[in-house]
C-alpha cells in the first residue's frame, strides 16, 4: 500500500517541495510499492521543481531498460541554457542493474548545483548502495509507502484538493470503499467530477 510517508531516511512530499526549489537538495529518489502512486509522486515533485518555467526548456526525461545511464549523467552535467536549472528524470531505475546505475553513483558524489535530479525507483529492487547514496547531504529519499495509521490523513488530504468537494459522510464512504487499494482514488475522483461537475459538493447519497 502506497502514498507519501516519512520514515527512516525518508522525506514527505511537503519536505521535498520545501527543500527543492528553495533549498539545497538537488537529487531525489522516489520509492514505493504502488507504481501508480509512485508515479503520481514523481509527477508532483517534477511539477514543483519546474514551477512556472517553460517545461520543454527545463525537463529531460529518461526511461527504458536499454537506457544508457551515462546519457542521464550527460544531461545532468551541462549548465542550463534557457533557465536557472535543469530537471532530469530517470524512470523505473529499479529495472536497471548495479553496473548500469554506477554512473549515477559517481555523479552523486559531485552533482551539479543547477541540476535537480529525480529518480523513480520503481520497476524492481534497487541496490542498497544506490539507495544509501540518496541519504547523503544534498539528496533525499521520498518514500511513498503509507502505513495503516496514515491512511485516513492521506485520503483526507487528497480529497481536500480534489476536483469535487465531498461532505464528511461521503468522504467516509470513499475511504471505506478504497480500503488498502489507495491507487483507485484518482480514477474515482475523475468519475465524480464527470458526474457532478468541477467544484461540486457531493453528499453520501
Amino acid at each position: 500500500m502506497s502514498g507519501p510517508s516519512s520514515g527512516a531516511g525518508g522525506a514527505t512530499a511537503k519536505d521535498a517541495a520545501a527543500k527543492g526549489p528553495a533549498g539545497k537538495t538537488g537529487s531525489w529518489l522516489v520509492t514505493g510499492d504502488d507504481a501508480s502512486l509512485l508515479g503520481d509522486a514523481v509527477s508532483k515533485l517534477v511539477g514543483e521543481l519546474v514551477g512556472d518555467r517553460e517545461r520543454s526548456f527545463v525537463v529531460e526525461d529518461f526511461a527504458g531498460e536499454e537506457l544508457d545511464v551515462a546519457a542521464v549523467v550527460d544531461a545532468c552535467r551541462p549548465p542550463p541554457l534557457f533557465s536557472d536549472r535543469r530537471v532530469v528524470v530517470l524512470r523505473e531505475a529499479g529495472a536497471l542493474t548495479s553496473d548500469q546505475l554506477q554512473p549515477l553513483l559517481s555523479y552523486l558524489e559531485e552533482p551539479m548545483p543547477t541540476t535537480k535530479l529525480v529518480v523513480d525507483g520503481g520497476g524492481g529492487t534497487l541496490p542498497a548502495k544506490f539507495v544509501n547514496a540518496f541519504k547523503q547531504p544534498g539528496a533525499a529519499v521520498l518514500n511513498t509507502d503509507v502505513g495503516s495509521r496514515e491512511t485516513h490523513s492521506w485520503v483526507t488530504e487528497r480529497l481536500a484538493h480534489g476536483p469535487v468537494k465531498l461532505e464528511p459522510a461521503a468522504a467516509a464512504l470513499v475511504e471505506a470503499h478504497l480500503g488498502e487499494d489507495l491507487n483507485r482514488l484518482g480514477a474515482l475522483l475523475v468519475t465524480l467530477e464527470a458526474a457532478y461537475g468541477t467544484g461540486a459538493r457531493v453528499g453520501p447519497e
